[in-house]
């Protein structure tokens, strides 16, 4: 049997001799400057030790690859009803070849199969082969199917599609419950928060040649979907994208959590118009709305670049839009006290200690929003937190504590930087209260902030760990006169908003639905439509957005 791996390790060896290129030139470059050899002995030596360690790793690659090989060519033509392990004596690792219990499939070493396992073998960790794949069988594939009999493995190795260590549930979309707590007495607020209803086979309709790479960040990539036949997810009106992980990142239960909790925002808020709705979702894949006019953060810097910004009127439609957002993302119902008491310092609670939001979006700022349909919608909610209530608790209000995760940004509240820089390095406060709710709200502040002065908090001078400690200790940036002197209602009206939200203390905070009200009810009188925001058509609050240039990107002290 031909072994289609060396194929693979020549591109890999040309990749290595780019880099062993750099590798020479840098240390070239680093001896001669310290006259510790000459230029002319320095490369021809480095060389020859790099490729002599290189050509003993590739040895050790390719006597894995055929023992792997020889292992899948002696089990040929058997069922495995159960995980079979066999030890490589070459390389002294556990080779594990299994399939679903439910699904047992019979491995054939064709063309189709032999590449899948070079694939999955020339990676620097022994890999898990899996008879199940769709690559092998297509026709066979049944991803919405219930789990059924989950694998009982050893504790040194875990699900066969993980490599998180601390969790080893199936990572299958049809059960998966981001809700999931390890906290003891924590149950969900709702059912619906344990359910993100995937739609495997819709997916799966649309071939791969309808695809187009339109572009990829840090961990994802984003293609378009061409025109489509009648029936497919791809034959809607609207333009969508797909997006997925990179294909060189493992499937884990992180990822599968982040697009799972994605997928159960949209579905709950499908009928919020502030929330980027997803058409499906499996696994780590999403379909989304295709935003072609880009994001808040696009018309920020392109503003800050010279480009047309937005007059007093539509910045408060726009701040409508993201509080909106966030208030149909935290669900809370509306309590007795009013606006006006809280802007007053009275606090929005009532009768309860405090009103628990479904979900918190907690990384929350001005690139997350994106113009479509006339209006900026909320999208990627993969960090945030899918709140859990305690049992073990007289109240109903009283959330399971977690911590606030995610690294420092200037756009987090105070709680969260100082959970950061001084909680979590200190065991007698590492268990302090922190509200997500109240959190999202002061994140709001910021983004409206961003939005309306188009500058970024105290400007570029400061290191963002000083920047923070300002937050903690009560300190917010200045508004530009610019916004105060003019007294303008709609900025006077997106002033006192952001301000509410940037009270110091969480219980202080409004609503996010509160700030929406007040602020429907301000464009409500600047219209001339009475003192109610119900008096408000959709198309009261769209707005067009000016034509974005490119612009300098320069928030990295937020991120």
């Amino acid at each position: 049997m031909t072994i289609n791996s060396s194929v693979i390790n020549i591109r890999k060896l040309r990749e290595h001799s780019f880099l062993l290129l750099r590798v020479v030139e840098y240390e070239k470059l680093f001896l001669t400057r310290r006259r510790l050899v000459s230029s002319k002995t320095v490369v021809p030596v480095l060389a020859l030790l790099f490729l002599l360690c290189y050509y003993v790793r590739i040895g050790r690659n390719l006597a894995l690859i055929e023992a792997k090989l020889e292992i899948l060519q002696s089990t040929n033509d058997q069922q495995f009803d159960k995980p079979v392990l066999y030890e490589n004596t070459i390389s002294k690792r556990w080779i594990t070849v299994k399939s679903h219990s439910h699904h047992p499939r019979t491995i054939a070493l064709d063309n189709e199969l032999g590449t899948a396992v070079t694939y999955t073998a020339t990676r620097e960790r022994s890999r898990t082969v899996t008879s199940t794949s769709s690559l092998f069988d297509p026709s066979l594939r049944q991803t919405e199917q219930p789990w059924q009999g989950a694998f009982v493995l050893d504790a040194s190795d875990d699900y066969y599609f993980s490599d998180d260590s601390e969790d080893n549930r199936p990572l299958r979309s049809a059960d998966f419950d981001p809700s999931f707590q390890k906290n003891e007495g924590c149950v969900p607020m709702a059912d619906w928060q344990k359910s993100p209803q995937p739609v495997c086979n819709v997916l799966h309709e649309s071939p791969l040649q309808q695809l187009e790479l339109l572009g990829e960040g840090s961990v994802s990539v984003v293609f378009q979907f061409g025109p489509g036949e009648d029936g497919t997810i791809a034959s809607v009106k609207d333009a969508l994208i797909l997006k997925t992980n990179m294909f060189e990142y493992q499937v884990r239960h992180r990822e599968m959590k982040g697009r799972a909790k994605d997928a159960i925002v949209a579905g709950h808020n499908t009928g919020s118009r502030y929330i980027l709705p997803v058409h499906g979702y499996c696994g780590i894949s999403g379909v989304f709305p295709k935003a072609s006019e880009g994001t808040m953060y696009d018309y920020v810097t392109s503003v800050r670049a010279g480009g047309e910004e937005l007059s007093p009127v539509n910045k408060l439609r726009v701040a409508i839009h993201m509080a909106n957002a966030i208030a149909d993302l935290h669900g809370v119902p509306l309590p007795t006290t009013s606006f006006a008491d809280a802007k007053a310092g009275a606090g929005h609670r009532s009768t309860s200690e405090d009103y628990l939001p479904f979900f918190a979006h907690n990384d929350l700022d001005v690139d997350q929003f994106v113009f479509h349909d006339g209006r900026f919608q909320l999208n990627d909610f993969n960090h945030g937190k899918v709140i859990s209530r305690s049992v073990l608790s007289s109240s109903d209000f009283h959330a399971c504590w977690e911590p606030p995760g995610m690294k420092p940004h200037l756009c987090r509240s105070p709680e969260s930087l100082r959970y950061y820089y001084y909680s979590a390095k200190n065991p007698r406060d590492r268990h302090q209260e922190f509200s997500y709710g109240p959190a999202d709200v002061f994140m709001l502040g910021t983004a409206l902030f961003l939005m309306l002065t188009n500058e970024w908090m105290w400007g570029k001078r400061h290191k963002r760990r000083e920047l923070s400690y300002r937050l903690i200790n009560g300190k917010r940036p200045p508004i530009p006169a610019r916004y105060t002197e003019p007294n303008d209602p709609a900025l006077n009206a997106i002033i006192q908003a952001l301000q509410s939200c940037w009270r110091h203390r969480p219980s202080d905070r409004p609503l996010a639905k509160q700030v929406a009200l007040e602020l429907e009810l301000q464009l409500a009188r600047i219209l001339g439509k009475g003192s109610a925001a119900a008096s408000l058509d959709v198309e009261d609050v769209q707005i067009e957005l000016p034509q974005i240039i490119d612009g300098i990107d320069d928030m990295d002290d937020y991120m």
